[in-house]
């Protein structure tokens, strides 16, 4: 029996040291898995965060060189628009604005007729902007397809005054795309 005690406390011993031993190096790993995680998410939304800005200004690059465009042949601006159109997919549309607040000229990457200018921008913050001589990022809002947009404006300036504004509808979908492909175990992603 003293034998069968011996070897049951030796047995029991060693399993507590193997326990103690596995709890040394378990606590400190499980707290580096955890930190890793955060890390990872940190990295990856500053990734995301990173896109979203060089596709703001892109876009925003995008503008400024067709505003300086207009400005020096207007009468080309339908084919600096349909360049414009061609080469960014996030644009929707882009007007010209006079400072008036009236549509001089616009083009839709939807319709392939050109829309009468019948449109006013007098009142709008992104066409107010503009007319000011200031590059502007407007407030997110739902388009007609329920996906996100927002106007993006640019001055036209001739000889260094602003003669006119072009204005332009922007689908932010991209940004909602790049945010929900991340993958995510537990939690939420968003912008």
């Amino acid at each position: 029996m003293s034998f069968l005690l011996r070897w049951t406390f030796l047995f029991l011993l060693t399993l507590a040291g193997l326990v103690l031993v596995n709890l040394i190096w378990v606590i400190p790993t499980v707290r580096n898995v955890r930190l890793s995680a955060s890390m990872l998410a940190l990295e990856t939304a500053k990734r995301i965060r990173l896109h979203i800005a060089v596709e703001l200004e892109g876009a925003m690059r995008d503008m400024t060189e067709i505003s300086e465009e207009v400005a020096f042949e207007p009468e080309r601006s339908e084919i600096a628009f349909a360049r414009m159109l061609k080469k960014n997919p996030g644009f929707r549309s882009i007007a010209r604005v006079d400072r008036n607040g009236k549509e001089i000229f616009t083009l839709d990457r939807f319709q392939f007729v050109f829309p009468p200018a019948q449109e006013t921008y007098a009142g709008n913050a992104a066409f107010l902007a503009g007319i000011e001589g200031s590059a502007y990022f407007g407030e997110v809002f739902v388009s007609k397809e329920l996906e996100p947009h927002a106007l993006l404006a640019v001055p036209v300036m001739r000889e260094g005054v602003v003669q006119e504004a072009l204005v332009a509808d922007f689908n932010l979908k991209n940004f909602v795309l790049a945010v929900s492909s991340i993958e995510v175990a537990q939690g939420i992603a968003y912008v």
